[in-house]
């Protein structure tokens, strides 16, 4: 009799390669926080003054809104892993001119181009991983999505202040080209051959994925053949993500999630770290940056086995308390500072505690959660433009936050857009508790089941209830 990991080993294997993207992306959001030093300087490569660096940060959300609609759609026709090869061409592009094009356009070019590629990433991952892991396992496959993240934030973090603005460029450049590369390991996702009519190649994908002989995995293709086939009655427009009450439910969830993640303040704290921090004796901004982001990637680490263990609900709302205690302790330090004529400085240490509270508590739920929900809550025939369109709400609200930061601090302090996202995150522990479902150890056909199910019976009770009043 096989053993427990040999028939899970691939599965993690499909979701490091495919999670790799996720690596790019968070390449991209830590790449201005090293880089700051170097663009404030008049002597530097290039040169950017507070308005342009604004931009510079900001213009990656523009890009990351407008792909994910369309890659939605191209997922769909040529499948998940062949989405994620054309595109990676992408990410490399933009690298490239980077380093090669030196002039505040060409940053806003290639900044825009990385954003579409995050855009994109973030609109098939969590797809692919949903639909290659078993129940049992896919939370804990779905928490290397936000974990890949920080170690590309971190890959810019240590690289960065230790080399020039171009050779950071070039170093970048040899990931997405390594990434395409790893991609052909790994196969398509099973649902999307059952999607196109395949058969015999989805028996194939899941035989690999599983570690079975095709005629083993016979009566797991069978469950998601007739899940497909019921799904795939209807095309999956746009209009079908609010055609059932089940649909309905699944996005609001969704997008309600995705909005208290970046309200929560996770893109301004990836952008501007080293910038926010100050320095705290012998410890440079960066060098506190790099400790918060180690914090990210061992707690990280940590939610992987966690997950699937105490479920989703309960470490959403465990994240959102701890993460809205942390804003709340930064938004204090900055008020101190520019509000009051208490001599902030003398407790420099604070606003980092709370960056590192925040490290703790945001991955093992905010940081995991919502990105598993999105791949979990939509059948076959709307996964795809589900994804799409709560990865457009996600940058939609992520160029929000990073565009109205310095401005918000301009006009009130800092301290005012740390203390908006303590509020979102106290939002976000009502919401977690009272209105998403719990989808732990759940395949994708018991949770479409229950999300029908968890509607009607709700429509009914409101339905007894009013007959009962008029009576």
């Amino acid at each position: 009799m096989e053993g427990k990991e040999p028939k899970l080993h691939r599965q993690w294997i499909a979701a490091v390669i495919a999670t790799l993207g996720l690596f790019m992306m968070g390449m991209f959001l830590g790449w201005p926080s090293p880089t700051l030093r170097i663009l404030r300087s008049p002597q530097s490569e290039v040169h950017l003054n507070e308005d342009q660096i604004s931009w510079m940060v900001s213009v990656l959300y523009i890009g990351s809104t407008l792909s994910p609609v369309p890659t939605g759609w191209l997922m769909n026709c040529v499948g998940r892993r062949t989405t994620l090869m054309l595109l990676a061409t992408v990410a490399l592009a933009s690298w490239v001119i980077l380093a090669v094009v030196q002039t505040p356009t060409g940053i806003y070019i290639a900044r825009f181009l990385g954003g579409m590629w995050g855009g994109s990433a973030y609109t098939i991952a969590p797809i692919y991983l949903c639909e290659i892991a078993e129940a049992k396992v896919r939370g804990g496959l779905n928490s290397l999505f936000i974990l890949m993240a920080y170690v590309g934030i971190m890959f810019e973090f240590c690289i960065g202040p230790n080399v020039s603005y171009t050779t950071l460029s070039v170093v970048s450049a040899f990931v997405p080209a390594t990434f395409v590369v790893a991609l052909f390991c790994i196969p398509e996702s099973p649902y999307f051959y059952l999607m196109s009519g395949n058969r015999k190649k989805a028996a194939k994908s899941l035989s690999w994925l599983r570690c079975m002989r095709p005629d083993q995995v016979e009566s797991q293709l069978v469950t998601m053949e007739k899940a497909v086939l019921a799904d795939m009655q209807n095309e999956g427009h746009l209009a079908d993500l609010v055609s059932t009450a089940g649909n309905r439910k699944a996005l609001l969830i969704t997008l309600v999630l995705a909005i208290v993640q970046r309200m929560a303040g996770i893109s301004v704290i990836m952008a501007y770290a080293s910038a926010a921090i100050p320095h705290i004796g012998s410890l440079s901004s960066n060098g506190c940056a790099i400790i918060m982001c180690i914090v990210w990637i061992i707690f990280g680490l940590f939610s992987t086995m966690l997950v699937d263990w105490a479920g989703r609900r309960s470490l959403l709302a465990v994240s959102c308390a701890g993460c809205g205690l942390a804003n709340a302790m930064v938004a204090l330090w900055f008020y101190l500072d520019s509000n009051t004529e208490y001599d902030a400085m003398q407790i420099a240490w604070f606003p980092f505690l709370g960056f590192l509270v925040y490290g703790v508590f945001f991955p093992v739920g905010l940081g995991c959660v919502p990105n598993m929900i999105q791949g979990e809550m939509f059948p076959s025939n709307t996964r795809g433009l589900a994804s799409g369109v709560t990865s457009t709400v996600i940058s939609l609200t992520s160029f929000f936050t990073n565009k109205m930061y310095a401005r918000i601090g301009i006009w009130a302090g800092l301290y005012l857009n740390y203390a908006v996202f303590s509020v979102s995150c106290v939002f976000g522990v009502w919401f977690a508790l009272r209105v998403v479902i719990e989808t732990k150890g759940k395949t994708l056909e018991d949770i479409q089941y229950e999300l029908v199910e968890h509607t009607t019976c709700r429509h009914i009770v409101h339905a007894e209830d009013t007959n009962e009043t008029l009576k």
